[in-house]
């Protein structure tokens, strides 16, 4: 898709309503919040910053399973705003849960929960920068079974703009 930016002659008061206007006033939205040449850029600092808090602004209530002797990556989320965020999730685990920060390229280990048995909560809050994402890995490396439910990401009532990596 390629932005189209209309000729003044186009929207003047008089002019008439045409296909190719209407495609462009269609188009251009996410032709802009694509990044496509030509189009305007999105400045992060219009989205704002965010504050960690009880408000719930992305979350899955879906449960993921992690069969004995194997890890899973679950709940990546992409950051756009700076700030912080709480991000909570239940586990139920018989090995170790690490919840990471990418920043650069490079990955931070920014919490570690070692679980034995029985579902527990666990919230963090998280500093962020446009560009990071978090995400949790799960290593089991006994017999059970693990389980992961409920992961939210909330705010003191900030709208949270995901990035482009975002999944459970």
């Amino acid at each position: 898709m390629t932005y189209v930016s209309p000729p003044d002659g186009d929207i003047d008061s008089g002019s008439p309503m045409t296909v190719a206007l209407l495609t462009a006033l269609r188009d251009n939205p996410k032709a802009i919040a694509d990044g496509d040449l030509g189009a305007p850029r999105i400045r992060l600092p219009a989205l704002g910053s965010t504050v960690a808090g009880d408000v719930v602004q992305w979350g899955v209530s879906a449960q993921r399973t992690v069969l004995p002797d194997s890890e899973l990556i679950a709940g990546r989320f992409g950051f756009l705003q700076s700030g912080s965020v709480r991000v909570a999730c239940e586990t139920s685990f018989y090995g170790t849960v690490n919840l990471h920060r990418r920043r650069d390229g490079v990955d931070t280990v920014l919490a570690t929960i070692s679980v034995s048995a029985g579902w527990s909560l666990h919230s963090f809050d998280v500093a962020v920068l446009p560009g990071d994402f978090t995400y949790f890995r799960f290593d089991n490396a006994v017999s059970g079974y693990g389980y992961f439910r409920s992961l939210v990401y909330s705010t003191a009532g900030e709208t949270l703009w995901p990035g482009a990596i975002l999944d459970l």
